[in-house]
């Protein structure tokens, strides 16, 4: 499964749709409002972009920053049969080929895949997070949902906005 949400970002979620669309014949799974469907579906010709109508809850969430984003993941953390899944940010732009990428290196038996984000290496020189440990950005990148823990909707949104399930940052 690969997937986007472009929630109220309708005319970035189109670069990036576009782009993707010339470079990949994979499905791809956009989770919107209808008002954005209804604007990508004037710009965006391809029956390999499927719609997903967020509801009204997560919709609202997305007034509370990231967290109509948090509940979009955890749906799909608990309701993906797919153990594969690929996640891009609205505002990338493919230049090139590149899930494949992520795919390979999950078919090899990877559990996350993606670009650094470098925390330990600190290269703003921030305090708060030299002592974190380097960890995958989630721009563009894939995990296996088998290797997740199964928890509480409840639960996984929290962690999604960067709550601790230990005590831990």
């Amino acid at each position: 499964m690969i997937f986007t949400e472009v929630v109220g970002v309708a005319e970035i979620g189109e670069v990036m749709l576009k782009s993707y669309l010339r470079y990949h014949t994979e499905p791809i799974c956009v989770y919107c409002s209808e008002a954005d469907r209804d604007y990508l579906n004037k710009k965006v010709d391809s029956t390999i972009v499927k719609y997903i109508i967020v509801s009204d809850d997560v919709l609202n969430s997305y007034q509370q920053g990231h967290l109509g984003t948090a509940k979009i993941y955890a749906d799909i953390f608990l309701d993906s049969t797919n153990d594969d899944i690929i996640h891009i940010d609205s505002d990338v732009v493919f230049q090139k080929e590149s899930i494949s990428l992520i795919k390979n290196r999950l078919s090899e038996g990877h559990a996350l895949v993606g670009p650094i984000r470098r925390y330990k290496e600190n290269p703003c020189n921030r305090p708060d997070c030299e002592y974190r440990e380097n960890i995958v950005s989630t721009f563009f990148f894939g995990f296996k949902n088998s290797y997740v823990t199964k928890r509480s909707r409840e639960q996984l949104i929290s962690m999604f906005m960067g709550n601790s399930i230990d005590g831990q940052p």
